[in-house]
């Protein structure tokens, strides 16, 4: 940072006033200059937004042939199963073994607790008990 000069003691005071208010108005100019960027930016940025929305991260699923509407894109199995614990759906408890079916897909896949899963709408899941052979 630089040090101001210090004032000449052989200039008037009112010359110095009239210096300090000359510096202040080309602030002032300075501030609304920024002030009129940031609007044009926060607009454009509005604009932006309604022409390319963000992407809709709540998905609806099945969750043991029930409807469940997950929220986030990728979520681990232990999320998946939180979430529907939550959400009220019967019989699942968070050490159950959790698997998906892809809509339009025939293979099963296991989701593991630690397992980050991309979710799609229409995603089929089943939670069973560890134990269960079913």
């Amino acid at each position: 940072m630089t040090a101001e000069p210090e004032p000449d003691p052989t200039q008037r005071p009112d010359r110095r006033i009239e210096d300090d208010l000359r510096a202040l108005e080309r602030d002032q100019d300075h501030l609304h200059q920024v002030e009129a960027e940031l609007e044009r930016d926060q607009t454009r940025l509005e604009h932006d937004l309604r022409q390319h929305p963000r992407p809709r991260h709540d998905h609806d699923v099945e969750m043991n042939y029930r409807p469940l509407t997950l929220h986030g894109q990728r979520l681990t199995g232990l999320q998946i199963k939180e979430q529907a614990i939550a959400a009220g759906i019967p019989h699942i408890q968070p050490n159950f073994h959790l698997t998906v079916e892809r809509a339009g897909h025939d293979a099963e896949h296991t989701v593991g607790d630690d397992e980050e899963w991309t979710v799609h709408d229409g995603d089929c899941f089943t939670a069973v008990k560890p134990d269960d052979n079913s």
